[in-house]
């Protein structure tokens, strides 16, 4: 293993202070979810049902459904956060 690949205390340090501590980034994610709880439940069952659906089907289905759950979760994540604006009042 090379010393390239290990992450050194201070670089930890340094990504704390770079970064929102875990409140503010609760806080931001919920600000940019709160206006789409429809449609990310919405999502949720969808994939549920997707998942679910690739169990049936012998477990060889599992195989597509979780990698194309993973593909629209990712879409709806970058949809979303693209399309925030915090200045916008609803």
């Amino acid at each position: 293993m090379s010393n390239s690949s290990k992450i050194s205390s201070e670089e930890v340090v340094e990504y704390l202070k770079e970064n929102p501590d875990f409140f503010k980034a609760i806080r931001s994610s919920w600000n940019i979810t709160k206006h789409n709880m429809l449609d990310l439940i919405a999502l949720i069952v969808f994939s549920v049902i997707i998942a679910f659906l690739g169990v049936l089907s012998f477990l060889i289905g599992i195989f597509i459904a979780i990698p194309v759950t993973m593909l629209i979760s990712t879409i709806a994540y970058i949809t979303i956060k693209d399309n925030y604006n915090p200045n916008e009042i609803y």
